[in-house]
């Protein structure tokens, strides 16, 4: 059994490697935009189209970033930790009670940046995000926990690593897209 404060170091370890791969993605859209991953380019190409309401921005950003980066994450922190990503640890015990976490503070946050129509549909229905189902947090990263498994198997053969982050990006920047499809 591992002691809170060694999950709690491999949290932190995580959420760093996490972050370096936002920034990561950045630094490529401003040095090189076509080197920028498909699920960052369709957000940060929509970045000025007023037509698209901020609750849609975070929602594709959220995407981008949980849905292509986060099992990276895993797997790169695994590789420093020598820890296979599974299921039946407490390393994916640490991950769910951060699903926790996020739908807490998620469900704080929407309605928060819903304007618009979506602002008006919390306002006199509430719950947003039962509303916009098509993505969700906790589905997301568990998802993205699956991912950093399968790609945990292949991490040895590069051709393999590489044609299964390329169809990830490929179906986060798909999700992506409909995700900012302007509404109103």
């Amino acid at each position: 059994m591992t002691s809170p404060s060694t999950g709690f170091a491999r949290l932190a370890r995580l959420e760093v490697r996490f972050a370096a791969l936002y920034f990561e993605a950045i630094g490529k859209w401003i040095n090189d935009p076509a080197s920028t991953p498909k699920a960052w380019r369709v957000l940060l190409d929509a970045r000025r189209r007023p037509s698209i309401m901020r609750v849609q921005f975070a929602l594709c950003g959220m995407n981008a970033h949980i849905n292509r980066e986060l099992q990276l994450a895993v797997v790169r922190i695994g590789q420093e930790l020598n820890l296979k990503p599974d299921r039946n640890t407490p390393e994916h015990d640490d991950f769910k009670h951060v699903n926790r976490i996020l739908e807490t503070v998620e469900a704080e946050t929407l309605p928060v940046i819903a304007e618009g129509p979506f602002g008006a549909l919390e306002q006199s229905i509430g719950r947003l995000d039962n509303i916009l189902a098509l993505w969700g947090v906790a589905a997301a990263r568990e998802t993205a926990w699956s991912n950093a498994e399968l790609l945990w198997t292949v991490r040895r053969s590069s051709s393999l690593t590489r044609v299964k982050m390329e169809a990830t990006d490929s179906i986060t920047g798909a999700l992506g897209r409909a995700l900012i499809i302007p509404v109103g």
